[in-house]
């Protein structure tokens, strides 16, 4: 069951990083903003940890081995996959952004939300898109990383 639950958490981890990649790849290059590079070398870097953790998490060595890099997956995957990606990319940088701009706010409110140049106001909906699926991905991999918590200590 454990083994189960640690994939689970590696998979969903893993497409919040693609997801991550693919996003910032595209966006660096429809908007001309190099900047935005540096996202899929976190991306990657988090794909190579998140592997990583797994195998020794899944591995035959010594139990405290396993349990230790199981607890450290379960934390880096809440805190860069949920929280950094999830929530504060998916979520405010992109679907709290779209609900206010088709919601009608301010463009003043935007600006102050949402300074350019680092944001985009909506322009481009393969953009958009692959932003609000980090935040749904963040979801999948926070749940999933409940799951193997509750296991791991049931």
């Amino acid at each position: 069951m454990i083994p189960r639950l640690v994939r689970n958490v590696s998979l969903s981890a893993s497409l919040v990083y693609v997801l991550t990649i693919v996003h910032h790849i595209y966006g660096a290059i429809a908007f001309d903003t190099p900047w935005r590079y540096h996202a899929a070398f976190v991306g990657v870097a988090g794909i190579a940890a998140t592997l990583l953790l797994t195998r020794f998490s899944t591995s035959w060595g010594p139990s405290v081995l396993r349990q230790t890099t199981m607890a450290v997956l379960a934390a880096v995957t809440i805190i860069v996959a949920v929280g950094l990606v999830g929530v504060f990319e998916g979520a405010y940088n992109h679907a709290i952004k779209l609900l206010l701009f088709f919601g009608g706010a301010a463009p003043e409110t935007m600006h102050r939300l949402f300074p350019p140049p680092t944001y985009e106001m909506p322009s481009d909906v393969l953009f958009e898109v692959t932003g609000v699926l980090q935040f749904v991905a963040g979801l999948i991999a926070a749940r999933a990383t409940v799951a193997l918590w509750r296991g791991r200590r049931g």
